[in-house]
């Protein structure tokens, strides 16, 4: 079984860590992940740019990063960094509720985590119906926010 950690550093909005781990538990079961453990950080958008800027050289705001540590044979193993207030801002861009946005960008470290990638036009595009296609699936009246 996939362990899924939350942790909610960014406390602007009251994250319901059931529904995180959840959701997060059946994206990465779905995707070929049966064991392993991820956390899951919803913290400060500065956190994440720092991170950005550290390992993919971007000095950018960003509202997820996802990190894989395990490597070859060892057990699954990784992190999705979450900025609350990204999706808040993006909840408001995209006209979706705010729940929908933080449980799309669950849904988007998961898959990058899976490998999927999003670099091209074409990946972007592809990553969007996948996440579609996953929230519809194991989100569809979930509320990541209590």
């Amino acid at each position: 079984m996939i362990i899924v950690d939350v942790e909610v550093v960014d406390d602007e909005y009251k994250i319901d860590p059931d529904a995180v781990k959840s959701l997060a538990q059946n994206i990465l079961s779905h995707g070929g992940q049966s064991d392993g453990q991820l956390t899951v950080i919803f913290t400060h958008d500065e956190l994440l740019r720092e991170l950005k800027n550290h390992y993919f050289k971007q000095d950018v705001y960003t509202d997820v990063i996802a990190f894989r540590l395990d490597e070859n044979d060892e057990l699954f193993e990784g992190e999705v960094y979450i900025s609350p207030k990204r999706a808040g801002e993006n909840s408001t861009k995209f006209n979706e509720p705010l729940e929908r946005e933080l449980a799309r960008l669950v849904c988007h470290g998961c898959l990058h985590l899976l490998g999927r990638k999003d670099k091209t036009e074409k990946q972007k595009t592809s990553m969007k119906k996948e996440e579609d296609r996953l929230l519809k699936k194991f989100a569809p009246n979930k509320i990541l926010i209590q």
